[in-house]
């Protein structure tokens, strides 16, 4: 099976970020399905607000919906 992402580049990465907490064993997993669950939603509200038969994608288009797909994902 191939890696979708370095797990301990990934907890490194959190333990830099915050040294004063104790990750649990598979936060990691967490983070990153949530990660995965965010980009999808992302361009799948990017793909609904894009006119048909719209070649590309700007940033314009994605900052219109990243607010609002933000807060859903909003703890």
């Amino acid at each position: 099976m191939t890696k979708l992402y370095k797990r301990g580049a990934l907890r490194n990465a959190l333990k830099r970020r915050m040294p004063h907490k104790s990750l649990d064993e598979n936060v990691d997993i967490l983070i990153y399905l949530n990660y995965i669950l965010f980009t999808q939603r992302l361009a799948e509200s990017t793909m609904e607000v894009l006119p048909p038969k719209t070649r590309r994608i700007s940033g314009r288009d994605i900052e219109r919906v990243a607010e609002r797909v933000l807060q859903e994902f909003h703890g």
